[in-house]
């Protein structure tokens, strides 16, 4: 879900490592990662191996048609063991203290079925659409944060991690923006394969990427992402994610 192109080298390596410790547990991982125009593709194909998704899609379309892996942990800003939250952006030169002073913006968001883009908003001000004055949909969160930065927007909801890659990324459009809050953490992105391997199988999937991110974690590939951990969540801590 943070393939960046100006980071598919460093995926690409984590992905071969991570290749390698599942054909050491007697696993056929595919030899490289598939990429997609829409990146849902493939989450519900019977031969998804291992691939990433949003808590809200996972809570609306895919439970029961996939078997979690793990949620990620990242050490940076927003990001608290396996909960992230997002960062509320305006320009920096913004008087707004409070959410309650930018009722009369306009919000960029990526997706009306994003967690971290526009629904993490919820419990702060209800759905966007009935605070803010206007809306407009970027189709992605390093859209949003440019909107903002350059005054196509006034304001954006964006992932933790997306806004740790713009700030390494486009320095110069993140010190134009400031975080005016943090939104409320919800569970992070999971880890997700098909739904058809046996109990066994499935705890030795999940061993395995336990294992391998403990050895990912010290790679010169992982400098930007800083993976650090997993956690395996069970569904009833995505089920609240459902509501918002």
């Amino acid at each position: 879900m943070y393939d960046w192109p100006e980071l598919r080298a460093d995926t690409d390596a984590l992905w071969q490592m991570l290749r390698k410790n599942f054909s050491q547990a007697g696993f056929q991982p595919p030899d490289h990662l598939s990429r997609f125009e829409d990146e849902s593709e493939g989450w519900l194909e019977a031969s998804l191996f291992f691939s990433q998704t949003c808590g809200y899609p996972y809570m609306s379309r895919l439970e029961g048609q996939v078997e979690l892996l793990g949620t990620p942990h990242f050490d940076i800003d927003g990001w608290q063991g396996s909960n992230y939250s997002s960062a509320i952006v305006v320009r920096k030169e913004s008087k707004a203290a409070s959410l309650d002073d930018c009722r009369p913006n306009r919000f960029a968001f990526n997706s009306n079925n994003s967690l971290s883009g526009y629904r993490c908003m919820t419990p702060l001000v209800g759905r966007p659409e009935d605070w803010f004055d206007e809306l407009v949909k970027s189709g992605g969160h390093r859209v949003s944060a440019t909107m903002v930065a350059d005054g196509r927007a006034d304001i954006a909801a964006i992932d933790a991690m997306c806004w740790h890659l713009f700030a390494t990324y486009q320095s110069e459009q993140a010190a134009q923006l400031k975080v005016l809050q943090w939104t409320p953490p919800l569970p992070g992105l999971p880890y997700i394969t098909n739904r058809y391997w046996s109990a066994d199988e499935l705890q030795r999937l999940k061993s395995t990427l336990a294992s391998a991110i403990s050895e990912m974690s010290t790679a010169p590939q992982n400098e930007i992402f800083r993976l650090n951990g997993v956690s395996h969540l069970e569904t009833e801590a995505y089920k609240s994610i459902i509501l918002l």
